[in-house]
């Protein structure tokens, strides 16, 4: 099946660029120069991708409804908050809002990848 690139929200952008880069616009090439200038590219080795089905490379993660891939620094985050629960005792207080605000932290992470986001971040 051929993406029609007239009926897709912002083709005009798409088709200039690729033709500035003398690329079509939906080829693999033009798919790699544009990841070369991305200037959020360097977020991606912050976080976990699965492997894909054949286990040959990254998986492409388009998953919308969920926490995202993992930030690699999730479990010092985690155990940090945890350490603090094993070394003060219930003199922590509100394990509750520790483990909430270890939670924030990985939200905050995870837009931190598309800062322009409008994601809203709540904390229980």
């Amino acid at each position: 099946m051929s993406l029609d690139p007239v009926n897709v929200p912002g083709h005009a952008t798409v088709a200039q660029l690729a033709q500035e880069a003398g690329l079509a616009w939906d080829s693999a090439e033009f798919a790699a120069h544009m990841d070369a200038q991305d200037e959020l590219r360097s977020f991606r080795d912050q976080f976990h991708f699965p492997l894909n089905p054949s286990k040959t490379g990254d998986a492409i993660y388009l998953c919308g409804n969920s926490l995202g891939l993992q930030p690699k620094n999730t479990v010092g985050y985690v155990m940090e908050e945890l350490t603090k629960w094993q070394q003060h005792g219930v003199e922590v207080r509100a394990l509750h809002l520790i483990l909430s605000v270890a939670t924030a932290r990985v939200y905050i992470i995870s837009l931190a990848a598309a800062p322009d986001s409008h994601a809203y971040v709540s904390v229980h």
